[in-house]
């Protein structure tokens, strides 16, 4: 049977993600359980009462073509070990789409944790789109001392600052309060840091470092100004005994120097998708055929034309596109942000 979870399930849950990631208990308590788990944001498939695999499905905003539509972020792909290579995981994840469908999830985004599952998530219609890079920078720590940074003790304004700088960040999916401190929670158990710079009091910049090899890793850095810049990565590179740090950005395309892919995403509402696109391309008149066997409704012929979108038929004609080749055509060939865990 496969189900949405009830509290009752918890137990099983963090067994079977224990289990299967390796993941101290302190972490599952107080990431997983405590910031990334809902009634509607887990599927499971159970069999004679037992908790056989399970999906968990997050929602988040994403930034697309200057619209906020809704993103599922699925995590916590995990199949008991006894009961692997039965084929269990592929219902449970079509059942998840349809699921994420019904309740009005425009996109579906996840990170394969390993190279080869990039080809089977292509099998449910995903497509790459997220990337990152890793940059050495290379700091002289004989700066003057910036009195203006120091290490953040106040979450919520660091929420406030961190929402208003991604705001306007192009196809972005974005982070709530709730799952920054998820972030937070995860990044200070690793023993990682979060720096802010200040100017008249108002937070301006934050960088999120981490030991890292002897050195520091920024995990990610958020900052407009090149001296606001400047002062965050001297301190980071001051507090770890450094001259050398690495940094983990985004990339302005997929063939920069050091780009590297990091995740996928998939068309769940394709007419919201089309939507989007549509409106943020009025000059274009056309017609798409699509078909999509994994989330049937989607199936069909859409037409875009003065900003607006139509589906005019719910028959696909022979040369469709697949759920992967509608969301290569709406992204053309921009880059997409994920950066969820600092990751």
């Amino acid at each position: 049977m496969i189900r949405l979870w009830k509290p009752s399930d918890e137990p099983a849950l963090k067994a079977l993600w224990r289990d299967t990631f390796g993941d101290p208990d302190v972490y599952i308590d107080k990431v997983i359980f405590k910031y990334k788990t809902a009634p509607e944001s887990i599927m499971l498939f159970e069999s004679g009462g037992k908790l056989i695999s399970a999906v968990h499905m997050p929602r988040s905003g994403f930034n697309f073509w200057g619209k906020e539509l809704s993103a599922a972020y699925v995590m916590g792909v995990a199949t008991d070990k006894s009961e692997r290579g039965h084929g269990y995981m592929r219902p449970l994840m079509n059942n998840a789409l349809k699921s994420m469908y019904d309740s009005d999830t425009s996109f579906c985004t996840l990170i394969p944790a390993e190279g080869w599952l990039y080809d089977y998530y292509a099998g449910f219609g995903f497509t790459e789109a997220f990337y990152l890079k890793k940059d050495e920078v290379y700091i002289n720590k004989s700066g003057a001392f910036n009195e203006e940074v120091s290490e953040s003790r106040d979450d919520e304004a660091l929420y406030r600052f961190y929402r208003d700088y991604f705001r306007d960040e192009p196809f972005y999916i974005k982070k709530s309060l709730k799952d920054l401190k998820a972030v937070l929670t995860d990044h200070r158990l690793g023993k990682g840091r979060v720096l802010i710079h200040k100017t008249n009091g108002r937070i301006d910049g934050a960088c999120f470092v981490i030991s890292d090899s002897g050195g520091c890793l920024v995990k990610e850095l958020c900052a407009s100004e090149n001296k606001v810049r400047g002062a965050l990565l001297s301190y980071a590179a001051s507090l770890y005994d450094t001259e050398k740090l690495k940094m983990i950005s985004r990339p302005r395309n997929a063939r920069e120097d050091g780009a590297y892919r990091r995740g996928m995403i998939r068309a769940v509402s394709v007419f919201d998708v089309l939507g989007a696109y549509a409106a943020a391309h009025e000059e274009e008149s056309l017609a798409l055929s699509v078909k999509d066997d994994n989330i049937s409704v989607n199936t069909g012929v859409y037409r875009l034309s003065d900003g607006v979108v139509s589906k005019i038929s719910d028959e696909a004609y022979d040369e469709a596109l697949s759920p992967a080749e509608v969301m290569r055509f709406v992204l053309k060939g921009q880059t997409c942000y994920m950066n969820l865990m600092l990751d």
